[in-house]
C-alpha cells in the first residue's frame, strides 16, 4: 500500500516538475534576443579566397557566416584567439602576441601566466599594453588602463560562459545611480 502511494506521488512530482520547467522556458522566450547579445559566442577563424583581393582573414562568431563572399579555403576554432573589451570603444579580437611594460617602444614579452586565463577582467596593470593581431595582418597595442575584460571564447568551460553571462548582464542592468546601465561586456 505504501509503495502505491509513494509512485503516485513521485509521478505527480516529476509530471509537476516537468510542467515547471515548461513554464518557466516559455516565459523566457521572448528574452532570447538580450540573452544571445550577452552569451560568449565562440569565434571562427575563416580564410575566404576572393577572385581579387586574394586570400583574407576574417574573425567572426562561430556560427555565422564571414562578411565577404568567395571560397572557403580554411575555417578553425583556434584556442589561442582573445576578445579584447576596451572601456570606450569597440572590441578587438585577434591573437595575442605579447605584452609590453611601461613603453610602447619596450621589448616584446611573453604572455605572463595569469593573462593567459579564459576570462581575465579589471584591473589591470596601468603600465601594461597588450600586443595583438588582427585578422588583417596588424598589430594593435592595447593599454591595461583602457582594457575591460580579455576572453578567449574557445577555451571557456560551460561554468564560465554562465558567469561571463551572468556579469554581462549585471554590467547592463545595474541601477541607474551607478552610472553603468547599458554598458557591454
Amino acid at each position: 500500500m505504501m509503495r502505491g502511494v509513494m509512485s503516485m506521488v513521485l509521478v505527480r512530482v516529476s509530471a509537476g516538475m516537468g510542467l515547471l520547467a515548461v513554464i518557466v522556458a516559455l516565459m523566457i522566450w521572448p528574452a532570447r534576443g538580450l540573452l544571445t547579445a550577452i552569451w560568449p559566442a565562440p569565434l571562427a577563424e575563416t580564410l575566404i579566397l576572393a577572385s581579387d583581393t586574394g586570400v583574407q582573414r576574417f574573425f567572426h562568431p562561430a556560427g555565422s557566416e564571414p562578411p565577404t563572399t568567395g571560397t572557403l579555403v580554411a575555417r578553425s576554432h583556434p584556442l589561442s584567439l582573445v576578445w579584447l573589451k576596451p572601456q570606450s570603444g569597440s572590441p578587438v579580437a585577434g591573437y595575442l602576441l605579447g605584452v609590453r611594460f611601461a613603453a610602447p617602444d619596450g621589448p616584446l614579452l611573453s604572455v605572463p601566466p595569469w593573462l593567459d586565463q579564459p576570462v581575465v577582467s579589471q584591473p589591470f596593470p596601468e603600465s601594461l599594453i597588450l600586443v595583438l593581431q588582427t585578422a588583417a595582418g596588424h598589430t594593435v597595442e592595447v593599454a591595461g588602463d583602457e582594457l575591460q575584460r580579455l576572453v578567449q571564447p574557445n577555451r571557456l568551460s560551460l561554468v564560465e560562459r554562465i558567469r561571463l553571462c551572468a556579469r554581462r548582464f549585471a554590467e547592463r542592468w545595474r541601477w541607474p545611480a551607478t552610472g553603468r546601465a547599458g554598458q557591454a561586456g
